[in-house]
């Protein structure tokens, strides 16, 4: 007769089952966490570039930054129709913010918005195009896990008309928006 304790299979089982799904929990939950520390510093990075902007609507009574693209992918140094700066640059040239942020999820090389993350600016210069204008301006964002009422196509938190569509909210998922022309 033996009198060795042991364990049996199905305890032991159980025990792993038990682990396992324990494991599927905490990946769940720490998997949220990171959507929404994402989407934090996207609204903080937002707020951060429209009081910038602000102060140079301050400073030189336009939105317009000299130079500077203002329509597009904000962060973005386009050469058409001339070598134009970034929009994000010009802010950062002007001494507005220390660096251009970038949204936590896009590539690593600039010009690269394949998966839609990025920050993007506009406006309405006055002639019906998206240029940032001398009265106004928006920035937009893609939030991973938007706040977005019943019948609005943006995240609750955003400015301006939350039914208005926009060419960025249909073409590149843009879901978040702030400004003076949104």
């Amino acid at each position: 007769m033996h009198n060795k304790k042991s364990f049996t299979l199905i305890e032991i089982m159980v025990v792993v089952f038990i682990i396992g799904l324990l494991a599927s929990i905490v990946t769940v939950s720490v998997n949220q966490s990171r959507i929404r520390g994402r989407d934090a510093k996207r609204r903080a990075d937002l707020d951060t570039l429209r009081t910038a902007v602000e102060l140079y609507g301050d400073q030189h009574s336009t939105y317009a930054v000299t130079n500077a693209i203002g329509w597009g992918w904000y962060d973005y140094n386009y050469d058409w129709p001339a070598p134009w700066t970034s929009y994000g640059e010009g802010l950062r040239v002007n001494s507005l913010i220390q660096s251009v942020p970038r949204d936590p999820r896009q590539p690593a090389g600039v010009g690269d918005y394949s998966n839609n993350f990025g920050y993007m600016i506009s406006g309405d210069d006055g002639s019906g195009a998206l240029w940032v204008g001398q009265n106004n301006y928006c920035i937009f964002a893609h939030l991973e896990q938007p706040s977005i009422k019943s019948g609005d196509i943006w995240d609750s938190a955003s400015s301006g008309d939350l039914k208005a569509t926009s060419s960025w909210n249909s073409l590149y998922q843009m879901n978040y928006r702030l400004g003076t022309a949104c």
